[in-house]
């Protein structure tokens, strides 16, 4: 992750020097790189609950 960070900083041309190194920068950094993880997830949001509820269901089911 900090590879990956340093990459940014390079690739954006930013002096590292002017950084805070705050949770503020580092959560902004995170977000621009898990964008479409997280939006991928939220799309599927409504499917993975569904499945979870599924599984829950079953493993009640056969315990009975």
């Amino acid at each position: 992750m900090v590879n990956l960070h340093k990459r940014g900083l390079r690739k954006d041309g930013v002096n590292p020097k002017n950084k805070k190194g705050n949770w503020s920068e580092a959560g902004a950094m995170l977000q621009a790189h898990f964008e479409k993880v997280s939006r991928t997830a939220e799309e599927n949001k409504h499917r993975l609950v569904t499945l979870y509820r599924i599984a829950v269901d079953e493993v009640k089911a056969n315990q009975s």
